[in-house]
């Protein structure tokens, strides 16, 4: 038997050791060989290693680290990263079309999460009371070492913002509702070549398609979907 080191909770594994498990486990069916891989990614085990594992340590290991993959997280403003506090954007209605853009294009691939993360959080350059305020966004160059930021804040933050456009899509929808007796409104839409109850229909299958959607810990939300509803609120 050996000794394996277990993690307690999300914040003990990286945003780094789910993207490499994600990879490893994408093409796997058989439910042990995915978790072996498991073990592997994120207890650091080497595949040499399970030959002194017996089927009991095995079956132990695996249930903690799933208890732990499996539990829901918080969403939080700041955390360190190698040495520095980060924050995370203090006010989302005033993103920036550069942020906007590139969160847009990042898509849901699980790959980019460093990328969506380099954008969503950045160093704090001010405090004052409750408010703070963070550097300017430069782009992705730096996004790797987000690689390192713990998994719980990442996955709290990706929550976060699923439900942000979640809600913004259902306050678009309301509002589409109640205007649809508006005439100028209808004739805008009209003009357009697109009808308001179509309009509203494809709105809605959206929103059904996110309310009904797991955004964690396997089926990671739509980070697409989602500033797409920001966009057309």
């Amino acid at each position: 038997m050996i000794k394996v080191i277990v993690p307690t909770e999300l914040n003990d594994l990286t945003l780094g050791q789910m993207q490499s498990y994600e990879k490893l486990v994408s093409k796997v069916e058989d439910h042990n060989e995915a978790r072996l891989l498991m073990l592997s990614a994120f207890c650091n085990i080497d595949i040499m290693q399970y030959e002194k594992m017996n089927a009991a340590q095995t079956t132990s290991v695996a249930e903690r680290v799933e208890a732990v993959l499996n539990t829901k997280p918080r969403h939080e403003l700041f955390f360190t990263l190698n040495g520095v506090r980060m924050g995370f954007i203090p006010n989302l209605d005033e993103i920036t079309m550069g942020e906007f853009v590139d969160l847009e294009n990042l898509g849901s691939n699980t790959d980019n999460w460093h990328k969506v993360m380099a954008i969503l959080y950045r160093p704090v350059t001010k405090t004052f009371g409750n408010r703070y305020s963070i550097e300017s966004y430069k782009g992705l160059e730096s996004a790797n070492m987000y690689k390192e930021m713990p998994l719980g804040v990442a996955l709290g933050a990706m929550l976060f913002f699923w439900n942000l456009g979640r809600d913004l899509l259902a306050d678009t929808l309301r509002y589409l509702r109640e205007a649809a007796k508006d005439e100028a409104l209808s004739t805008h839409f009209q003009k357009s070549g697109v009808g308001l109850e179509q309009y509203t229909d494809s709105l809605k299958e959206t929103l059904d398609a996110l309310t009904k959607s797991q955004p964690y810990p396997y089926t990671p939300a739509s980070i697409g979907s989602v500033t797409k509803a920001t966009s057309e609120n």
